[in-house]
């Protein structure tokens, strides 16, 4: 709806907006059409735009003789036209301090343009300004003209708008995806900093020689924090923005509520379509009312009709992004950035033609999280069956009769049923929640040791797709359930010890190592020790999760011996597979514990293992504990000075993981995390460290990884930026490290104590010496109240302590932390 003046007429600024960009809300025109008053209104509109065209073409000559005039805009040099648009004109021009090509753009009508158009250009600044990324133009200042008139000036890109590139070029439709997956993650980096584009074409994408695309051309963007009735300034109610031929239903609907980042998804749908097939999916002619009609009723004709180039799983992709209705797209430009990929690297697509599945999607989208609970719901269908299975031809429940396996076969079918308890409008978590219940419930009659493993093994499954508050319930139920039975005591304790196990597995992965080890993985490695022997498989495996966790709390020596006694029973029993995740285990160990040369020779021997297990390249490639021995077998060179192995390591296991998981994994994080360290350690190319580190964050942002991921990330980041002088910058990034590292640890974690150590030193150095005093006192007690210190560690804590106290003239101190280290340095020679 327009707004109005007090006798109910459209504002002037409303009429000017309707006769320049065509609103699509007919109800203006019809009030022009019987209003005296707003008629003459507009004659006088019309009459204002003519005397400016002709103004302007009059003095063509003399403007294109201005741009020559370098103080029109001081500072700069004003070539030659680059490209002139609805609102804006931009000219090449040259920056005088720096010798820097710019593109240089100014507002069409200059001193003529509209409020409208005046408040567009300065929000174009803002929003530019905002954002930094290699594929959206960079601007580097604004200002005005000698004459008043608002400018900025952005980085210069050498290219062709992408239609006119794809045109003159040969490429195939593998490049072509290419390239739409890198725009689409140019402006999900936009979406992610709040940011709507609104108006994505191939126009507005520079294409430079090297085949990299650059997104332009922010005059219509909105920014998403920015609430709707702020925007009224720049916009009208019912105002069109954007370009018809590529504009989302929503944008046709004259609804601006209704648009948001998966508008541009649908954009770039329709790039995709037209740069694959050379045409565009709705027809072109007619009025704007018919343009309006085909496109919010009409379904595209599907690109593998016009071109033999375009397969099931691209026409998925385009058509998902091209969807009517935006709950039915990608929902977000990273989505769709990602399927492409996946698509390139010969992975499957997560985009799926319209069938049942969209149906099951509308209902499952009541909840919070339905995918997981529809995952929870098939996990533990295929879990009865196993278990049916053993029942009823394994032998399971030896007592039991195969009838009464029948018997207890038909009891869990019509639970599964929930005849006269479900009705139509539940959805999976409900159906799931009444099936639990059901396993529960004492009337429902089937064996107890069978109710107890259905209900442990749903535990698990809820583990495994990371609902572990639902895990933990599950388990400490069935865990109550088998203790208040007394009956065949060694039966009842190997189902305890499992959900013992269950448990703590729980909550290792939400990272409680000392309850994990003290309430669970040790009194279930005495249960299985004491009833199925040292030998057993369960009893191994509960001593591994022992180990590993040990190792999280720094209990490094304790942990390799358990690990050492696993790898001992593992190479006994010809077990391979258990042999290599016991080397792997403990290479950690080594690694953590600072001896680099053992965890080095102990990751080669891993990678060894794998690869005489595959007869294959191929097979070698696919198996993912190859590139995870390269990473760690890298890691160790890095901390051993061999940079060179370490980078050539690095990147053929990210090229593993990309081709695996694709190229926004979490793996593919620690990957580039592993190799920003290892660039900063080498110290030839900090931009390149700084780059890379910059990637592994960004898709560690989205959700991947673990804290501690983030925060090593956040650590290398803070020390290139030391490395290049940049300690304010620095700082941030060791703070931010410090605080993920307290939340997800604990203070006292070795980790959290490096990580305020490197504040400290970051502080000393950028001249804080009150702060810095305190950050390393800190860290140094600390370090004396860990469980196993390292000698090295408080060595260099120490060495920090005297360069702050000489640094602060104060040699009385400085003596006595130079003192303790040189002590230790002495026993450390003793000892070996």
């Amino acid at each position: 709806m327009q707004s109005s003046t007090a006798d109910g007429c459209p504002e002037r600024a409303e009429l000017e907006s309707w006769i320049n960009t065509g609103a699509i809300d007919d109800a203006i025109g019809a009030h022009v059409q019987q209003c005296e008053q707003c008629g003459a209104a507009v004659d006088s509109i019309r009459s204002d735009n003519d005397l400016i065209q002709e103004f302007l073409g009059a003095n063509s000559d003399r403007l294109s003789a201005t741009r020559n005039n370098q103080e029109q805009i001081p500072g700069y040099e004003v070539g030659d036209e680059l490209h002139r648009g609805g609102q804006g004109v931009v000219f090449k021009g040259l920056q005088v301090s720096t010798r820097r090509t710019v593109a240089l753009k100014m507002l069409l009508q200059g001193r003529f343009a509209t409020s409208k158009q005046r408040l567009r250009f300065e929000r174009e600044v803002e929003v530019v300004a905002s954002l930094r990324h290699p594929n959206i133009v960079t601007l580097y200042e604004s200002g005005l003209t000698t004459d008043g008139q608002v400018y900025f000036a952005m980085e210069f890109v050498d290219g062709q708008p992408a239609d006119d590139f794809l045109e003159d070029s040969s490429w195939n439709s593998r490049q072509i995806l290419g390239l739409v997956s890198t725009i689409a993650r140019a402006v999900s980096y936009a979406h992610q900093r709040g940011v709507i584009h609104r108006d994505i074409k191939p126009a507005n994408v520079l294409v430079d020689d090297e085949g990299q695309p650059h997104v332009l051309d922010f005059g219509l963007a909105r920014n998403l924090d920015e609430p709707l009735h702020q925007e009224k300034g720049a916009t009208a109610a019912g105002e069109f923005l954007g370009t018809f031929a590529y504009a989302a239903p929503e944008q046709l609907s004259g609804k601006p509520d209704d648009i948001d980042v998966r508008t541009d998804v649908y954009a770039l749908g329709i790039m995709l379509y037209e740069m694959l097939t050379g045409l565009r999916p709705f027809p072109g002619g007619g009025s704007i009312s018919e343009i309006i009609s085909n496109r919010l009723e009409r379904e595209p004709q599907k690109p593998s009709k016009l071109t033999g180039k375009i397969n099931n799983e691209i026409e998925t992709i385009i058509l998902k992004a091209m969807a009517r209705e935006p709950e039915r797209r990608y929902q977000s430009a990273g989505e769709l950035a990602d399927d492409i990929d996946r698509y390139l690297e010969g992975l499957p697509i997560l985009a799926r033609s319209d069938s049942s599945l969209y149906v099951l999607g509308k209902m499952a989208r009541r909840y919070r999280r339905p995918l997981a609970a529809a995952l929870i719901a098939s996990a533990m269908l295929l879990t009865l069956m196993v278990v049916l299975v053993l029942v009823i031809i394994e032998g399971r429940f030896e007592r039991r009769s195969k009838e009464q396996a029948y018997e207890i076969s038909r009891r869990i079918s019509e639970a599964l049923n929930l005849r006269g308890e479900a009705s139509a409008d539940m959805g999976l978590p409900e159906i799931v929640s009444v099936w639990k219940q059901k396993i529960q419930d004492p009337e429902f009659q089937i064996p107890f040791d069978l109710r107890t493993m259905l209900l442990r093994e749903y535990g698990k499954n809820e583990l495994e797709l990371g609902s572990r508050e639902q895990a933990i319930q599950t388990l400490r139920t069935v865990l109550q359930m088998e203790q208040s039975i007394a009956d065949d005591e060694d039966a009842r304790s190997v189902g305890i010890a499992e959900t013992l196990h269950q448990l703590g597995r729980v909550e290792y992965a939400n990272q409680n190592y000392r309850e994990a080890l003290v309430s669970y993985y040790l009194p279930a490695l005495e249960m299985r020790t004491d009833i199925l022997g040292e030998d057993h498989p369960d009893r191994i495996m509960t001593l591994q999760h022992v180990g590993a966790t040990k190792r999280r709390l720094g209990m490094f020596d304790q942990a390799r011996l358990d690990l050492e006694e696993v790898l001992r029973i593992r190479q006994g029993l010809g077990d391979t597979n258990g042999i290599i995740n016991a080397m792997n285990a403990i290479g950690f160990i080594h690694e953590d514990d600072q001896a680099m040369q053992e965890a080095h020779d102990q990751f080669a021997q891993v990678g060894d293992l794998i690869r005489q297990q595959h007869d294959s390249v191929e097979s070698l490639e696919d198996d993912y504990r190859y590139a995870r021995a390269l990473h760690s077998l890298a890691r160790c060179q890095t901390n051993l000075g061999r940079y060179g192995q370490a980078r050539e390591n690095l990147d053929e296991s990210i090229r593993l993981k990309q081709q695996k998981f694709g190229p926004r994994s979490e793996t593919v994080a620690l990957g580039k995390i592993e190799l920003a360290n290892t660039l900063l350690l080498e110290g030839g190319d900090p931009a390149r460290a700084e780059m890379v580190g910059r990637e592994a964050l960004d898709i560690l942002a989205q959700g991947a990884g673990r804290p501690e991921d983030e925060a090593r990330t956040l650590m290398i980041l803070g020390r290139v930026l030391v490395q290049s002088e940049q300690l304010d910058r620095a700082i941030i990034c060791f703070e931010q490290a410090r605080q993920l590292l307290k939340q997800s640890l604990g203070a006292e974690h070795y980790k959290t104590i490096d990580a305020t150590h490197m504040l400290g030193r970051a502080r000393l150095d950028s001249g804080q010496h009150d702060a810095a005093e305190a950050l390393l006192i800190s860290a140094l007690g600390s370090q004396d109240s860990y469980p196993e210190p390292s000698v090295e560690r408080k060595q260099d804590l120490l060495s920090s302590l005297v360069r702050l106290y000489t640094a602060t003239n104060e040699p009385d101190k400085a003596r006595i932390y130079r003192q303790q280290r040189d002590t230790m340095s002495d026993r450390i020679g003793i000892s070996e």
